[in-house]
């Protein structure tokens, strides 16, 4: 892989990173009190499944891809983040009670 293309790459995976707890707060502002527990609970488990999920397919798209592609790894979790953008860009956000 170009290395300009990966320093790109591996940029927007980085910043990718930090955006969780970002995410984890605009969630908990427009869920009610008595709901918190149940948000936290979904996000917890949501990470948990990614956690087991996210080893076993990245290392099956790596190892068929590494002879002819091997950065396309990095380049698929760059486009996940990519298409799941506009979700977190949306300006209004219904209150879940």
């Amino acid at each position: 892989m170009d290395h300009h293309l990966q320093a790109s790459v591996e940029t927007l995976r980085t910043l990718g990173g930090i955006g969780a707890p970002a995410v984890q707060s605009l969630l908990a502002a427009h869920v009610d009190g008595d709901s918190q527990g149940r948000l936290q609970g979904v996000l917890a488990s949501t990470a948990s499944l990614a956690t087991i999920a996210a080893p076993l397919v990245i290392s099956m798209a790596y190892f068929a891809s590494r002879q002819n592609f091997p950065g396309l790894v990095r380049v698929l979790g760059t486009a996940i983040d990519l298409i799941c953008l506009p979700l977190l860009v949306r300006r209004e956000m219904p209150r879940i009670s």
